[in-house]
């Protein structure tokens, strides 16, 4: 990063708008910062601080604190910073938070707070304007974040040292970006995320396979129950005692297979012998209900008797019953002729009248009819005339028909001529309509491919909004559980810190409790030596070894709980970057064309303002598709017409064809009509001159006409209808005469019937078993009822013989048997069946065991040969992470020992500045000896007193060796970072304060080596109250320092 010119407004001490031009500098990229105390020199590097990183250089200086407090109270306070990395340029605004006094029209001045903001011009033209993704951009652009800016590049007041004193995890950070070891730590974490996949699989398994082996039911094989109960069990003896335990329980099941049919054939005994005895049971039983019954029926054979004797005289009285009933009958007879022969007397009598009135009505009739004759030939003159005036009318009727058949026709003429001109239009529109359409045949497969195209664009813009989708997901994933794992990490360090402490006081109180009973020439239990010039003393605050412990057993539970959240922290990072690698960049690369930003490789965590451009995209390149659709459909309903056209064009050809052929056909009739219709008004004219000229209407005539035909009807309905009164009253006087005589005689003969039946039926009286009528008609039943009683006689008898044959048959069946007690039999059978549920209840005891174990083995060989394979993998994968990962003798994992190869470069670099500063007294090294406990190292320094011979750790250097060590630390990094070209390019350094330490031969070392990164192009910008540093210096920002706030400006000697 290269400065180029930095803006600040109403900032720290300066009041108003100063602008730093770095370009000035020229070829002095070697510049003094001077100025009195406070006037703000150490302003400048927060101002360059808070425009890259939203925070100052130095730690005790807040963004609410940043705007001066020389500036007017309208003023907005602001930093730009135009800046180049790698030849391209950016410009950063920040505004602090800030209050600011706004006056309103009315006068009154309202106070407004202005919140931290940015604008953030990139290369690309876009800007950001949220500070937290400005932070980020900047950290992603320079390779370094605020903590690692000020180590390297910027090296504030009270910070120069941190780089040089900071331990091995903070290097590896800083070294990480630098020289980008991320592909050594991603490999690293793999190694570890499959070594803890095996481990959790094979751990799985252990634990499916123990849950297995609690369901083995061992039984009474103790050895067997101890062995499962064990945490540490041999799984191979286990299988072979369950094996032996499911061959034992084959045998014990086969056995009682073998009781539980012997019992089995037993119980079916015992349950025939009880359905036989309860059937003899029964049978005695029925044998006494039996002779009962017959008792019963005995008893009542003397009402049968007399049910008997009631039938018989039933079925006489039955048999003289037809004799009653046809004296009964002409009884009725009798009387009915009677009445009917009065009726029949009264009516002729009346008939008799009525045939002389009708027939003197009938002679009137005939008088009347003899004018007839005269009023028939009236009507015959009258027709005559009429039928002329019909034809007259018919003509006229004919001519007026043919009048309308004339314009109907002429009508038809020229619609057939308005639909020939239609139909010849429509052949041309539709000529003209299928050109168009064959035009557009062609633009149907332009569209098709544009619109295939935009289709594709589409697939392709929502697979990328998906993937970017869950890659943010997995990105806010890991930013919550990165929390949760720096909480846990400052909770596990303390722990750790608190156990690490103990156990060197603990240690260190040990000697000094040894070195408290020492004498002079007594040889020392540990080192053996005989004097002893500096014991060892007991320090404060010694712990116990009960405090030790439960320092040590919070470490180890932390710990746990550290590597838990580290090894979440690990997988979700993998899955992040198998997203981001694996899917999005091939994704996101086949849309760069597609979107409208510009889009690097090394940009693609910007996904937010991706996938809002994809988005938005997404929805224009939908509309195209929409209107493409659209446009498409139109031209498909164009081009489907295209074939009804043609048809269509065939068709009115042939229409035009037929219109033609018809129109010359109705004109022909049209001309026919013509010569037909002169003709009729001829005729019609001839018609009219042979009509009488006094002659009257024709409708007067047909009313005179009708007149008379209405008379002759009159007279010939009336002689009729008096002829058929007179002949039909004669027909019925004739009628009632015959059957007045049939009556008298029915009569005759019906008494006669009386006096024969009536003698017959006392004859049959005296003759049967009754003693009178009286007796005959008590004895009188219905036919129905003598055939209830006939049923139940029969029914009777038949149940009496059944009865007995039952007994006798029962009697012979039953001969020599008794009673059998039946509770004996069933409490023999009960104690059966206990004893075969208690056979079937083991049987299915042993087969529940015996199947459950069967499977149950099954599944542990299964899981037991998995686990072997698994394991196998696990131990040269599980070594080479832990090799990988720092667990090793020298403690130092992969990526550090990549990082400590490019830090002893580093050093190297840095010993040829420091040995020139110190005159070759000191140079800095790698420490080489292990962290204690599992603390990793590799990454510390020492230095080494060329005075003493000794080494010693780097925070025992005073103060001005301390920044020499520091400057010559920062000046060999940036040697190296550039000649390894890597992702981080140091143009520039900034140095604030430091150089009052040194003696003068020390700061002569220190401005050489300065002077060396001038010759190399580098930019560095010292501030310093030290005079020496004015006068070899060329190039000075000289800052002052005025009531109305502070000034600086450039000044070149």
């Amino acid at each position: 990063m290269k400065p180029l010119k930095l803006t600040i407004n109403a900032f720290g001490p300066y009041a108003g708008k100063e602008e730093i031009d770095f370009s000035l500098l020229k070829n002095n990229n070697l510049f003094l910062i001077c100025g009195p105390t406070g006037a703000g020199k150490t302003t400048i590097f927060d101002a360059i601080s808070f425009a890259l990183f939203g925070e100052a250089s130095g730690g005790s200086r807040t963004i609410d604190s940043l705007k001066s407090d020389h500036a007017d109270k309208s003023e907005t306070s602001y930093v730009t910073l135009e800046f180049m990395v790698k030849g391209k340029m950016y410009s950063i605004t920040r505004y602090p938070t800030q209050k600011i006094e706004k006056t309103k029209k009315n006068g009154n001045i309202q106070v407004v707070e202005k919140k931290h903001s940015v604008e953030f011009l990139l290369p690309d033209d876009r800007v950001i304007s949220k500070t937290t993704e400005a932070t980020k951009e900047v950290e992603k652009i320079l390779g370094l974040n605020s903590n690692q800016f000020k180590q390297i590049v910027m090296l504030p007041q009270g910070e120069f040292k941190k780089l040089l004193e900071a331990e091995s995890k903070d290097k590896e950070i800083i070294f990480r970006n630098i020289f980008g070891t991320e592909k050594f730590l991603k490999f690293q974490d793999k190694l570890k995320e499959k070594q803890l996949i095996l481990k959790r699989k094979i751990e799985g398994d252990k634990q499916k396979r123990e849950a297995y082996i609690t369901k083995i039911d061992g039984n009474d094989n103790e050895e067997l129950n101890l062995l499962i109960k064990e945490d540490n069990k041999d799984i191979w003896e286990l299988i072979r005692l369950v094996k032996e335990l499911i061959g034992a329980d084959n045998e014990k099941e086969y056995l009682i297979k073998k009781d539980i049919e012997k019992v089995n054939e037993e119980i079916f005994k015992i349950k025939e012998h009880e359905i036989k005895s309860k059937e003899i049971n029964n049978k005695l039983q029925l044998k006494e209900k039996v002779q009962e019954e017959l008792n019963y029926l005995e008893e009542k054979k003397e009402a049968m008797n007399e049910r008997q004797e009631v039938l018989e005289k039933g079925r006489v009285a039955l048999s003289l019953i037809h004799l009653e009933r046809s004296i009964n009958e002409a009884k009725k007879e009798i009387e009915a002729n009677k009445l009917e022969i009065v009726n029949k007397e009264k009516e002729l009598q009346s008939n008799t009248k009525d045939l002389k009135e009708s027939k003197e009505h009938y002679e009137e009739c005939k008088e009347l009819e003899k004018g007839k004759d005269r009023l028939i030939e009236e009507k015959s003159k009258l027709n005559a005339i009429i039928s002329r005036f019909k034809d007259y009318k018919q003509k006229e009727i004919l001519i007026n028909s043919l009048k309308q058949q004339l314009t109907s026709q002429e009508k038809v003429k020229d619609s057939i001529k308005l639909k020939l001109e239609n139909v010849v239009n429509n052949i041309e529109f539709l000529r003209n309509r299928i050109t168009e359409n064959a035009k557009k045949e062609l633009e149907r497969v332009q569209y098709g491919n544009l619109l295939s195209e935009k289709q594709r664009q589409k697939a392709e813009l929502m697979e990328v909004y998906r993937s970017i989708k869950k890659y943010i997901d997995l990105r806010d994933e890991y930013n919550l559980l990165l929390e949760k794992f720096n909480i846990q990490e400052n909770i596990y360090n303390q722990a750790k810190k608190n156990y690490d402490d103990g156990d060197i006081l603990f240690r260190k109180g040990m000697a000094g409790i040894l070195a408290m009973n020492l004498e002079s020439g007594v040889k020392c239990p540990v080192c053996g030596s005989e004097n002893h010039p500096e014991k060892a003393l007991v320090p404060e605050n010694v712990p116990t070894e009960e405090q030790l412990e439960k320092f040590k057993e919070d470490y180890e539970a932390q710990k746990v709980l550290y590597d838990k959240f580290m090894q979440a922290l690990t997988i979700k990072n993998s899955e992040i970057e198998n997203q981001l690698n694996d899917t999005i960049t091939e994704k996101v690369e086949r849309v760069k064309e597609i979107i409208t930003i510009k889009i690097e490789v090394n940009e693609l965590k910007y996904f937010e303002a991706i996938n809002s451009n994809v988005v938005e995209r997404g929805k224009a390149i939908a509309k195209e598709i929409g209107e493409l659709v659209e446009k498409i459909k139109n031209i498909d309903v164009a081009i489907a017409s295209k074939k009804e056209d043609e048809d269509s064009l065939v068709m009115l050809l042939k229409n035009q064809e037929s219109l033609q052929n018809i129109s010359e056909e109705e004109n022909n009739k049209y001309q026919n009509l013509l010569t037909e219709s002169a003709k009729e008004m001829a005729l019609l004219q001839e018609i009219k001159e042979n009509l009488p000229k006094d002659m009257e209407s024709e409708d007067e005539i047909l009313i005179k006409i009708k007149e008379s035909e209405n008379k002759i009807t009159m007279l010939e309905v009336n002689s009729k209808k008096a002829l058929d009164v007179y002949t039909r009253i004669q027909n019925i006087v004739a009628e009632n005469k015959e059957a007045l005589l049939q009556k008298n005689n029915l009569l005759v003969k019906w008494n006669s019937i009386l006096s024969e039946k009536d003698f017959e039926f006392k004859l049959a009286i005296e003759k049967s078993c009754f003693i009178d009528s009286n007796d005959y008609n008590k004895s009188k039943i219905s036919e129905e009822e003598l055939k209830i009683i006939e049923k139940e006689i029969q029914e009777f008898y038949q149940r009496l013989k059944s009865k007995k044959d039952q007994y006798l048959m029962l009697q012979e069946e039953l001969k020599d048997k008794e009673h059998i007690d039946i509770d004996l039999i069933i409490k023999s059978l009960n104690e059966k069946e206990n004893e075969l549920r208690e056979l079937n209840s083991k049987e299915k005891k042993i087969f529940s065991r015996l199947t459950s174990n069967k499977d149950t083995l099954k599944l542990i060989i299964k899981i037991s040969d998995k686990i072997k394979e698994d394991e196998s993998e696990y131990n040269v994968i599980g070594e080479l992470s832990e090799l990988a990962n720092g667990n090793n003798l020298e403690r130092i994992t992969f990526e550090r020992y990549v990082l400590a190869a490019y830090f002893d470069d580093i050093i190297k670099a840095a010993n040829r500045r420091l040995s020139k500063m110190t005159n070759e007294r000191y140079a800095l090294k790698r420490k080489a000896e292990k962290g204690k406990g599992t603390k990793q190292s590799g990454l510390e320094l020492e230095i080494i007193d060329a005075y003493t011979g000794k080494e010693r750790h780097v925070n025992t250097l005073s103060g001005g060796e301390g920044f020499k060590a520091s400057l010559a630390l920062a000046l060999g990094l940036a040697d190296v970072i550039q000649s390894y070209a890597g992702g981080v390019h140091i143009e520039t350094m900034f140095v604030d304060e430091g150089f009052g330490s040194l003696d003068p031969e020390s700061l002569d070392g220190a401005i050489n080596a300065l002077m060396d990164l001038k010759n190399l192009g580098r930019l560095v910008g010292i501030i310093s109250h030290v005079d020496e540093l004015r006068e070899r210096i060329e190039a000075r920002l000289e800052v002052s320092l005025g009531k109305s706030g502070s000034r600086a400006k450039f000044i070149m000697k």
